[in-house]
């Protein structure tokens, strides 16, 4: 994976703290076990033999350097980060994108008895969903060359026509 922007503008005080590429893993691995709370986050890399393990044998960070990592390094570039990881893990088969949803349907990824999503909820993020939907549709216009749209409103059959091109299109 390509980390140069995590090494933008990052600068160590001494030779022996965190990599960025440490302090990505430590994030990564701490929100997979659903851990989001910095101050939480350094009382694991102190106790729990895994976070140790990546971070090699170096301190264990602060929970301060870890909130400004992920506020000053992380965020703005997560989405194209992000992206890069589900390449690879595509690449190597853990993953498919054989199920895409962009119809803002929601997947628990620890799914439970109680783990479901409130129809309000859902109700209320409409609109932003189809502001997102108006953006997607125009790149995939700009990109593809495919028109959709037959007056100012989105249609269900027309996401479902514009999903069967785009599969054409990745079959071809």
């Amino acid at each position: 994976m390509d980390l140069t922007p995590l090494y933008r503008n990052f600068r160590r005080a001494e030779r022996n703290l965190v990599s960025p590429h440490q302090l990505l893993a430590i994030l990564i691995y701490a929100y997979m076990n659903q851990i989001y709370s910095s101050r939480r986050i350094e009382e694991v890399c102190l106790r729990d033999i895994h976070f140790m393990y990546l971070l090699e044998g170096r301190p264990a960070p602060d929970h301060t350097t870890i909130a400004r990592f992920r506020r000053d390094h992380f965020a703005p570039y997560a989405k194209e980060i992000l992206a890069q990881m589900a390449q690879f893990l595509a690449s190597v088969g853990a993953i498919s994108f054989e199920n895409l949803f962009v119809d803002g349907t929601k997947i628990e990824a620890v799914a439970g008895k109680y783990t479901f999503v409130w129809k309000k909820g859902v109700a209320k993020n409409r609109t932003k969903l189809m502001e997102k939907l108006d953006t997607f549709l125009a790149g995939v216009e700009k990109v593809f060359g495919i028109h959709l749209r037959c007056g100012s409103e989105i249609r269900l059959h027309h996401l479902k026509r514009l999903r069967r091109r785009l599969k054409r299109i990745q079959r071809e």
